[in-house]
């Protein structure tokens, strides 16, 4: 009979811890989203467009949240400036905080910031 050695031991806990941490961030509902929190949005009706483009629902898990692709989805709107996303995965929290452009003059029937 073989004798098994130390190592193999070693590596089958890592395996498992591994597969364990994996399972807990991608598929348990313990790092879920909780709640999702716009700032920075001049109006009620701008903040539910921006809640419509980040497409993020409470339950979804937060491996799964991917920042990048929300804050392009919101750049795409005309008066968004900035946008930064945060994920807080101890308490589920998503902030997305955005900074409207400023406009600095009227032409023709629409409004242009100090960017042009």
């Amino acid at each position: 009979m073989r004798k098994v050695n130390r190592s193999s031991f070693v590596v089958a806990g890592a395996a498992a811890l591994f597969a364990g941490l994996v399972y807990l961030f991608a598929w348990s509902s313990i790092f879920s989203v909780s709640s999702i929190a716009v700032t920075g949005a001049p109006t009620t009706e701008s903040k539910n467009d921006i809640l419509t483009m980040a497409n993020v629902l409470p339950g979804e898990k937060l491996a799964r949240v991917e920042p990048r692709a929300i804050a392009t989805r919101i750049s795409a709107i005309t008066w968004v400036r900035s946008v930064d996303i945060s994920r807080n995965w101890i308490n589920g929290h998503v902030g997305i905080s955005v900074t409207a452009r400023t406009p600095t003059a009227y032409f023709n029937g629409s409004t242009i910031d100090s960017t042009g």
